[in-house]
């Protein structure tokens, strides 16, 4: 048997036979054949009979056109029934969209000259208005495609969905999950056994829901690369996508236009521990995190592009609520906040929380209120090796705000800002890109020759690589590449020092791992990381077991003296966390040292009073 398994909020494992009975079946709507799905000739003229007649091994492949999960019996009665159709995944069954109808391989197909739609528009009669309350939309389906489900169980790795545009769900109902949430994809697990889907190549464009239009994931760890976000509109929280409780790794996503009328117009996250590399926000909308709001959880964002998100309130790209996110190799440029009368915060907004922030760029956000860039009440973010240039507030901070009743106090560390005593032209390639429209595409926050950012940034700010970025199968190094992916350390002159911002000065490439490489954990603990790091008088620890046994974790000063024993007894397999308190320490650098299963690891925490 082989053993698939995920570390990510939880760490748990599923067995899978070493070897599967391969079999494609065929599925086109055009079809006029025997309808057993064999052949194209013969293929299923309904998604729903391949899925049906699929066993763990078979590859569904679909042919371009459009496929709905039911015919309603009558047009002008839509049932309930009807509506909570839909297309279920399966583990071991492999789905696969953008066939002509007549390729032999797989690899033959392309995605983009032969569209596979799944459309939750049951009668066909959508118009523009992207609305859970579009009387158009009344009949549609409550969820396109679902992923687990409280009777049959949780999915892994193996269900996987590939190539294909979701479209037309709108779970509208004002009840409990899951018929008001996830209108492309419902996802749904339960605390004892993730949900983790594979989803690539997927756009989920105009889908509606009072909870994330896209996709809703609950208790499930899905795996999303090559996947965008695009026009879809909930009334509540998460119009691109909605995860709660739930670890998900988004590679190369992106997000735009998407709306909402509470919290995160593309993303809401909501205790959970999303890790994202490669992901764009730009237009997107909401009262509170226009991009991206994070809540009571624990998310790393790297390689990321913020541009033109618009908040009411606070945050126009992002929101941290008691969430310490971890962010680096950023720019947020044109993010905005609108209502006067409120917190601000043009690019980020954060209330109660220690984020951390490393080579990102805030350039030409505005706040209608205070905190043209960042806005902190009750929050003492760390910001290293940064940029704020252009950043404007029309009451007071241009780039930081910092209040609240127990007050705010940021450490920001070889940081250009603009008034400050590093005052200096970063000296950008083009800000304003080609088409001299702020916060688009085609900006450019590369430095040129001369940039007093090169060379200029503490090397002991960067993240550790949690994702793996550089391959070299070490998640506890240094993110070593930059937004290009080029090397982040190197020699320009002046040292052997990371540069300020997302990018590095005529830097290197370097070689990175294959982006869908299914590499199984080792036998060893995974750390995820401390957060945050630095960090102020407590800092969480999490990390992973690939197996119950005793574990014990310490903290060593840096001349080797026990400091704290923070974990010692047996502990099942998973992921855990504790919390390490420091009150009357000194500032420096810490060891925290874990053994179990036989093996050990070490990793650096720097305390800064």
């Amino acid at each position: 048997m082989k053993l698939f398994c995920q570390a990510l909020l939880v760490v748990y494992c599923v067995a899978a036979p070493d070897v599967f009975a391969q079999r494609v079946l065929f599925v086109d709507a055009d079809a006029v054949g025997a309808s057993d799905g064999s052949t194209w000739a013969d293929a299923f003229t309904d998604l729903q009979d391949a899925l049906a007649a699929a066993v763990p091994g078979d590859d569904i492949w679909v042919a371009e056109g459009t496929y709905k999960p039911v015919v309603p019996f009558d047009s002008s009665d839509v049932t309930d029934t009807e509506r909570g159709t839909r297309f279920q995944l399966k583990n071991g069954v492999g789905l696969y969209g953008g066939f002509a109808g007549d390729e032999s391989e797989r690899d033959e197909r392309d995605i983009q000259a032969h569209p596979t739609i799944l459309s939750g528009d049951l009668l066909g009669n959508d118009n523009g208005n992207v609305d859970p309350e579009e009387v158009t939309r009344a009949e549609n389906s409550w969820h396109v495609v679902v992923a687990g489900d409280v009777d049959l169980g949780p999915v892994d790795a193996t269900a996987v969905l590939d190539g294909f545009t979701i479209t037309g769900g709108n779970p509208n109902e004002f009840a409990p999950n899951p018929n008001d949430a996830g209108g492309g994809l419902f996802i749904v697990g339960s605390q004892n056994a993730f949900s983790s889907p594979t989803l690539r190549n997927i756009n989920f464009i105009a889908n509606s829901a009072r909870f994330g239009g896209g996709i809703t994931c609950i208790f499930s760890s899905p795996t999303l690369s090559r996947v965008t976000f695009i026009d879809n509109v909930v009334t509540e929280n998460g119009g691109g996508m909605q995860s709660i409780f739930c670890a998900a790794t988004l590679t190369n996503v992106f997000f735009r236009n998407n709306r909402s009328g509470a919290f995160g117009g593309g993303l809401m996250n909501n205790r959970g521990a999303t890790l994202m590399n490669g992901v764009t926000f730009i237009d997107n909308t909401a009262s509170r995190g226009g991009a991206m709001y994070n809540l009571l959880g624990t998310d790393v964002v790297v390689n990321a592009a913020f541009f033109s998100n618009v908040a009411d309130v606070s945050g126009g790209a992002m929101y941290n609520d008691e969430s310490p996110t971890a962010v680096m190799n950023a720019i947020f440029s044109n993010n905005r906040t609108l209502d006067a009368s409120q917190r601000g915060g043009g690019a980020i907004g954060n209330f109660r929380e220690e984020p951390f922030l490393t080579n990102a760029v805030f350039y030409g956000n505005t706040s209608a209120r205070d905190g043209g860039a960042i806005f902190n009440i009750n929050s003492d973010p760390f910001v290293f090796n940064s940029i704020f240039w252009n950043n404007q507030a029309d009451g007071a901070g241009n780039d930081f705000f910092n209040g609240g009743v127990l007050g705010s106090n940021p450490v920001v560390v070889s940081t250009i800002v603009k008034g400050s005593s590093f005052d200096a032209d970063p000296l950008f390639v083009d800000p304003d890109g080609p088409d001299d429209i702020p916060g688009t595409l085609d900006d450019n926050f590369r430095l040129m020759a001369g940039s007093p950012a090169i060379d200029a940034g503490s090397n002991q700010g960067l993240l550790f690589d949690v994702l793996d970025l550089d391959g070299d199968g070490d998640t506890r190094d240094q993110v070593s590449i930059d937004l290009d992916g080029n090397l982040r350390i190197h020699d320009a002159g002046g040292g052997p020092f990371v540069d300020l911002g997302a990018y590095e000065f005529n830097a290197p490439g370097v070689l990175t791992a294959a982006e869908d490489a299914e590499a199984e954990l080792p036998d060893a603990p995974l750390f995820i990381a401390a957060y945050p790091n630095p960090f102020r008088g407590q800092a969480t620890l999490r990390y992973a077991l690939p197996a119950s046994g005793r574990v014990t974790m310490k903290v060593y000063d840096m001349l080797g003296r026990e400091v704290a024993t923070l974990v010692d007894g047996v502990l099942p397999a998973g992921m855990h966390e504790v919390r390490f308190e420091a009150p009357h320490l000194a500032s420096g650098v810490y060891l925290y040292h874990l053994e179990a299963a036989g093996r050990t690891a070490t990793r650096k925490m720097l305390l800064v009073r």
